[in-house]
């Protein structure tokens, strides 16, 4: 895993999902977790199959917005895949478009999901020492590239 950030500008783009709202104290017992529900359902739905208009590598996004606070705080998950361009929403599912922005990415690579777990416990330490970047907590998101390897946005002012 590498904790080691590198600053990138990424465009505006729009995506298609389900969502849970939750914040991590609930996420850490897995009897009032919500996440891993959440993306079960993803793949065992097929709720990409049922996206109009995703881009063809259909890469699943976990996106991070709606914060309540910072770390501690309510926040929406949206398991998702992003879309050429926004057009009807299918029912119970969300469109979101993600801005354009700086983000921080941070690699998960490994077993997942305890890959991802390690690597947010990373972002939390890295942002709770001093560092010259300042979390904006607006929208930040997971691409998940095959079976062991995630980069993780994180949107900085």
């Amino acid at each position: 895993m590498s904790f080691e950030p590198k600053l990138i500008t990424r465009d505006a783009f729009t995506a298609i999902g389900i969502e849970v709202r939750t914040d991590n104290a609930r996420e850490m017992n897995p009897a009032t977790g919500q996440i891993a529900g959440l993306w079960q359902r993803f793949l065992q739905e097929n709720i990409p199959g049922s996206i109009p208009g995703k881009k063809p590598a259909g890469v699943p996004l976990g996106i991070y917005m709606d914060y309540e606070s910072d770390h501690t705080g309510l926040y929406t998950l949206i398991a998702s895949v992003a879309v050429t361009q926004a057009g009807s929403t299918p029912k119970g599912m969300r469109t979101v478009t993600i801005p354009a922005g700086k983000y921080l990415v941070f690699t998960a690579t490994g077993l997942m999901p305890q890959a991802v777990f390690e690597t947010w416990g990373q972002i939390w330490k890295y942002f709770s020492a001093e560092s010259k970047y300042q979390r904006a907590y607006s929208t930040d998101f997971e691409e998940y590239h095959g079976g062991d390897k995630v980069e993780i946005y994180i949107a900085v002012k």
